[in-house]
């Protein structure tokens, strides 16, 4: 409350961050009802009627359910690193945080839109050693779905991702995953919102595994299967020469097929493969270095979304 108290100090702009919005209407809420000890459901009650209260009426044409007024955070942005720092954190500098959610009645299931993506790119200090340059790798988590089906998916975030889910809850939360081995950290600046709309985007949504510095006729660990995962997209890594294995095993984790993935050196220096669709009985995978020389994989992953 302590957080909300503060919010709710500033004077309201004529346009309010539904998050900010939420935080200072329960300010006022906790205030009016009692504050400590007093009745959550009265609490929730009473910001509901302040929101109504200080929300623009008349006439309108929304294809938006009425509760998307309600309890609802449309989007906003944040910053994000691995392992921020004390002094990072004090500065709003989070691990992980949600940038859009929604929850309304079963009769109000529908498309949803996510759009999620880097509002700032990685910033690169002035004067950051050439040998360490910053790694990030931001990735998003939505869960959404209607009734009792609730489904979490993992996804690529990058410089900007959009697709369509279906359902009467969603809750989108931004990430951001390890770096490269033997890279600090970089902060980047992401965004996300959600629309009561269907705008899916042509381009695919990925979600990639990372597999640093992977020795010489080694294998990592089990990679599970992404959830929506439909195929695996050709492989970006540094090794150029001899060949890379990739296991495929089943539920059990009983071994079902395996592939050679020969280098084919392209222009661009990028080893070449074909896509592998994913059959219905993939469930972990790995990959086996037999390349000669120490490698890092990116295994970008297609989901069905």
């Amino acid at each position: 409350m302590n957080f909300a108290n503060l919010a709710s100090r500033y004077t309201r702009p004529p346009t309010v961050e539904d998050f900010q919005d939420l935080l200072q209407e329960t300010a006022e809420a906790y205030e009016e009802v009692g504050g400590e000890g007093s009745d959550p459901m009265d609490l929730v009650a009473r910001r509901r009627e302040l929101h109504e209260e200080r929300s623009p009426h008349g006439p309108s044409v929304s294809i938006a359910p009425e509760t998307f007024n309600e309890d609802a955070t449309l989007g906003r942005s944040v910053n994000l690193k691995y392992q921020p720092t004390a002094a990072e954190t004090m500065n709003g500098v989070k691990e992980s945080d949600t940038v859009a959610f929604w929850q309304g009645q079963k009769k109000e299931a529908q498309a949803l839109t996510v759009d999620v993506g880097a509002l700032v790119p990685q910033r690169i200090p002035p004067g950051e050693d050439a040998g360490a340059p910053h790694s990030a790798r931001p990735f998003g988590t939505v869960v959404y779905g209607s009734d009792g089906n609730k489904i979490s998916v993992n996804f690529d975030i990058g410089w900007g991702v959009r697709f369509t889910v279906v359902g009467n809850y969603v809750s989108v939360l931004a990430s951001m995953a390890p770096p490269q081995t033997g890279r600090p950290a970089g902060i980047m600046t992401v965004g996300g919102s959600i629309g009561m709309f269907a705008a899916p985007s042509v381009a695919p949504v990925l979600f990639t595994e990372y597999v640093d510095e992977l020795t010489n006729t080694d294998s990592s660990d089990f990679i599970p299967r992404p959830m929506h995962a439909v195929q695996l997209l050709p492989l970006l890594t540094d090794a150029l020469l001899g060949t890379t294995q990739i296991d495929f095993f089943g539920f059990g984790g009983g071994a079902i097929a395996a592939t050679q993935l020969y280098s084919i050196v392209f222009p661009s220096g990028t080893l070449g493969m074909s896509p592998i669709p994913l059959a219905g009985d993939v469930a972990f995978i790995t990959i086996t270095n037999n390349t000669g020389v120490l490698a890092n994989y990116r295994l970008p992953f297609q989901l069905s979304m």
